[in-house]
């Protein structure tokens, strides 16, 4: 590796200020601390200084427990997207330090076909998904991130440039959700010098990438129209206090984005949901935008909000009271039914089928956390796994045609489609939300346990409404 460190401690020397001073373990311990976190935890390590930084600060926060299991209260995460061939050293090099300072390790590899446009978003993407599913197999839900001082004024700067509203320019939040974690940001308070500073005092370098420098990438053309504001009397503290200003107002319009989905909206286990218009567009309009938005991107299985403009143009729509025609957005179709919109999966946006074993467990579409036990007729014994998707025409067919009654009769077709089915072959064995359960299936009627779970809930369901079984 002494074809990169040289150059580093060079980029550290020039770096670094003479004054900056490393964070202590007590103000580490604090900034934890006000967040309420405990271990385990896992932190995304890249090998960069932030990240090995926030690395070490982890281990020394973790000596404060005595009931952390020893090197199982902290894991250290690296990702490998494949696109840089130095990545794989460079994973190898961050495994290494890893070991010499007895924390426990993993590099997850993106070994998927890389699409042929906006590689950015899809690499972002996917090392979320990567990490998400490496922190859930641990039997971790809390993945730190080492986005800093200077990190939050930039984001708040390319927010402004994009005309975000409020929610927006509050920028990144120390604990946020992503999917089925908590994403745990604690060096937001703290300036990238006093971290480079840490790991001098600690003599652990680190690895510089070289896209930090890249100005095809809107991060590194902001950074360096940033300096110039900086020599305006613009400092990135300045910008955090700003930050922190619109997260209160956008606690504040959360709060009433809470209330207003209480009386408008009513969310089914079933992954759907039926707004009043009428009560949605009596709300002030920010927060009758929030809601909307919050609705199809948990019924969507969506990972961010649809952007403003399109949901504006819904939102007029829906104010309108429509009571014929349909709109789509994020994955979800929007349709006038019996005086309400009823919200929707839009079948042709469903994730891939999901095969399962008895005993096993996993997520469907981006919504649905599935288990299966292990109790299954003797008759299943060797056949191929369980596959989860959607009931779909043909699944809705084959109800129909072993019951009398209509299933859910209450619903659109498009509806019933779209719901998880648990299938054997071609065969329909269950679909709990839609109360079927195959005669004949080789699996008993609690075998599968369904629950609505998308990657970011509207607001909080009454205890197990959301959960069905087969």
């Amino acid at each position: 590796m002494n074809d990169f460190r040289d150059h580093d401690k060079q980029i550290q020397f020039i770096m670094t200020p003479a004054t900056a001073q490393p964070v202590t373990a007590e103000r580490f311990h604090t900034a934890m601390a006000a967040l309420e976190i405990r271990p385990p935890v896992a932190v995304a390590v890249s090998g960069g200084a932030d990240s090995m930084a926030l690395l070490l600060l982890c281990r020394d926060w973790l000596n404060r427990f005595d009931d952390t299991g020893g090197a199982n209260g902290l894991l250290a995460l690296t990702v490998d997207h494949g696109l840089r061939p130095e990545a794989a050293i460079e994973a190898r090099q961050v495994a290494e330090w890893c070991g010499a300072q007895g924390i426990t390790h993993r590099t997850l590899r993106w070994t998927e076909d890389k699409p042929a446009g906006c590689i950015q978003a899809a690499a972002r993407q996917k090392r979320y998904a990567l990490l998400e599913a490496a922190c859930l197999d641990a039997g971790i839900r809390d993945l730190l991130l080492a986005h800093h001082r200077e990190d939050q004024a930039e984001t708040l700067l390319l927010n402004l440039m994009r005309g975000s509203g409020v929610h927006g320019l509050s920028a990144m939040q120390p604990v946020s959700a992503q999917g089925r974690l908590r994403l745990i940001r604690p060096l937001l308070d703290f300036p990238k010098s006093a971290l480079r500073a840490t790991l001098h005092a600690a003599g652990q370098d680190w690895i510089e990438d070289p896209s930090n420098h890249d100005r095809h990438y809107a991060r590194v053309r902001m950074r360096t129209l940033y300096r110039h504001l900086i020599d305006e009397g613009m400092p990135p503290e300045r910008l955090t206090a700003t930050a922190l200003h619109m997260q209160r107002a956008r606690a504040a319009i959360d709060h009433y984005t809470d209330e207003l989905l209480s009386q408008a909206a009513i969310i089914s286990g079933a992954g759907i949901a039926w707004l009043d218009p009428s009560v949605l567009s009596a709300a002030p309009e920010e927060v009758g935008l929030r809601a909307l938005a919050r609705l199809v991107t948990a019924i969507g299985a969506q990972r961010y909000t649809p952007r403003l403009n399109r949901l504006e143009n819904l939102y007029v729509w829906l104010c309108d009271q429509p009571g014929t025609g349909g709109r789509t957005l994020s994955g979800c179709q929007l349709l006038p039914h019996r005086g309400r919109i009823l919200i929707l999966r839009e079948l042709a946006s469903i994730g891939p089928d999901l095969d399962l074993e008895p005993g096993q467990t996993g997520n469907w579409d981006g919504r649905f956390d599935i288990s299966l036990n292990r109790t299954v007729a003797p008759q299943y014994a060797g056949q191929s796994p369980f596959t989860i998707r959607a009931v779909g025409a043909a699944g809705l067919q084959q109800i129909r045609a072993l019951r009398t009654e209509q299933p859910a009769s209450h619903l659109p077709a498009l509806a019933m489609r779209a719901m998880p089915g648990v299938w054997g072959g071609d065969t329909l064995l269950a679909a709990p939300h839609l109360f079927y359960h195959h005669p004949q299936a080789p699996l008993p009627r609690d075998t599968v346990t369904l629950t609505f779970a998308p990657r970011h809930p509207v607001f909080c369901e009454p205890p197990n409404s959301g959960n069905d079984q087969a």
